[in-house]
C-alpha cells in the first residue's frame, strides 16, 4: 500500500510541476500581450495676426491619451515665401506644450514673429514617448496667404 500512495504522490507533484511550467511559458510570451494603446489626437486651429505678423497660439485636441508614457507633446511647423509641400517633422521648428496633455483642448501660448513675405504656414500635432518614439497628426494645418 506504500508504493500507491508513493505513486500518487510522485504522479501529482509531477502533474503540478508540468502545470506551472506551462503556465509561466504563456504568461511571459509576448504573443499574448496586448498591444500598447495608441494615442489619439488632431491639430487644432492655429490663432494669428495676419497683420502683425505673428502666431498668437496654437491648439491640440486629444481623444485619448492611450497607453505609452508621453515624454514631450506640441507643435511641429515651418515657415516660408512659397507653398510647404512636405509636412513639418521634429526636426524642425517645434513648440513644446508646457501643461501635461490631457484628454480634450491643450493649447499653448506664443508670440512667434514670421516674415515679412511670408506666404504659407504648415503645422501639425506631435507626441514624443519615453521610449523615444515620435508620433504625428494624421492632419495638420495649413495656411496660406
Amino acid at each position: 500500500m506504500m508504493a500507491t500512495s508513493n505513486q500518487f504522490f510522485k504522479k501529482g507533484l509531477c502533474a503540478a510541476f508540468g502545470a506551472f511550467i506551462l503556465f509561466s511559458t504563456i504568461s511571459s510570451c509576448d504573443v499574448f500581450k496586448a498591444d500598447p494603446k495608441p494615442l489619439v489626437f488632431e491639430t487644432g486651429p492655429v490663432v494669428f495676426l495676419r497683420l502683425g505678423g505673428v502666431i498668437e497660439s496654437f491648439h491640440i485636441v486629444i481623444d485619448d491619451l492611450g497607453s505609452k508614457p508621453i515624454e514631450e507633446y506640441g507643435i511641429v511647423y515651418a515657415v516660408d515665401s512659397a507653398e510647404i509641400i512636405r509636412a513639418p517633422l521634429i526636426t524642425d521648428k517645434k513648440v513644446t506644450f508646457t501643461e501635461p496633455a490631457k484628454v480634450g483642448g491643450n493649447a499653448q501660448k506664443v508670440k512667434i514673429g514670421y516674415p515679412i513675405g511670408t506666404t504659407c504656414i504648415s503645422c501639425r500635432a506631435y507626441a514624443k514617448f519615453k521610449d523615444g518614439t515620435v508620433q504625428y497628426a494624421e492632419k495638420g494645418q495649413k495656411m496660406i496667404f
